[in-house]
């Protein structure tokens, strides 16, 4: 259940997380402005005021609500209507600045001397604090051991889709022998594969280094990971090799528990070598590395790189 403002405001309660705010203080707490409820003037400060009331008298859910909105609806009418029910006044789901409603809530309260009443610069502060704790609890909750996973469909084809099928060796950028979807060529595989490859066999090779690269995941990822995280990094792996990735800042921030970190550090392998010895950027890396990168906070299975 997410925190209720009636804590988080309250400086006089012990489960108070942040420091309370610049409110309007307590006498101002049983002044309104104007009408609240159903057809109201609903002012914000107003509808802030008379939710805190309501949820003091048990006649609001802030397990609902997550504290006080400042915005009028349906459970601000039902609170209304229930709290005079409850206490024997007119129930027509309206407080007046003047009324019996408001009077009722005014002299049963308990001692408010703590308490600020909340600003709307406060609540909707509040509310962007729980959107983020919420999102971040949402991806939290999602992630499981490595063990647990595998590469999936969409994972796959962002790799293949980043690899342009090659039935013949080829040098890739970086001059080293290539055949199918991006497969390093092992001692003897030259002479094996000197005539050509056809799609079957790219597809066994593409298997195998993907299953060397999702074991490498497996071994060296200490922290969980989501479907969409998991993906990212094999694709990464597969690219730049198990020996890469166990040397990268993008292992290390990851086993710190820093995905945000690890994720912009996908962005460092962009870089080939160059025959000379030297590093060059190349765009096919950058837009691969900005792909896999996007593929692991937001989960997008795209590809940058056109298929030859």
């Amino acid at each position: 259940m997410p925190p209720s403002l009636l804590d988080e405001f309250d400086t006089t309660s012990s489960s108070s997380t942040i420091a309370p705010p610049t409110g309007l203080g307590t006498d101002d707490l049983f002044r309104l402005s104007g009408s609240v409820g159903e057809l109201g003037d609903n002012q914000r400060q107003d509808v802030i005021k008379t939710q805190v009331m309501l949820g003091r008298t048990g006649h609001l859910d802030f397990g609902t609500l997550g504290g006080p909105t400042g915005w009028p609806g349906g459970e601000l009418t039902r609170g209304l209507r229930s709290y005079q029910k409850d206490r024997g006044l007119t129930v027509d789901g309206v407080m007046l600045p003047d009324g019996e409603t408001l009077h009722s809530l005014s002299g049963e309260l308990p001692d408010m001397s703590g308490y600020r009443v909340p600003t709307p610069q406060d609540v909707d502060r509040h509310h962007a604090q729980l959107a983020q704790t919420s999102m971040q609890d949402q991806a939290r909750s999602a992630r499981g051991k490595t063990s647990g996973y595998s590469l999936s469909g969409l994972g796959l084809k962002a790799i293949t889709q980043h690899e342009t099928l090659r039935e013949k060796i080829y040098s890739d950028q970086a001059g080293k022998q290539t055949i199918g979807y991006g497969h390093l060529l092992r001692p003897g595989e030259d002479k094996q594969f000197a005539n050509g490859i056809d799609e079957q066999t790219a597809q066994a090779l593409l298997a195998k280094d993907v299953a060397t690269a999702e074991a490498a995941v497996k071994r060296l990822v200490k922290t969980p990971l989501s479907q969409r995280e998991y993906d990212a990094l094999v694709s990464l792996t597969y690219n730049i090799g198990q020996g890469g990735f166990t040397d990268s800042t993008v292992l290390k921030k990851l086993n710190e528990s820093d995905y945000q970190a690890a994720a912009d550090a996908i962005l460092m392998w962009d870089k080939i070598t160059a025959k000379d010895g030297s590093k060059v950027q190349s765009k096919g890396l950058v837009n691969r590395r900005n792909n896999e990168r996007d593929l692991f906070l937001n989960g997008t299975y795209k590809s940058g790189i056109q298929r030859k």
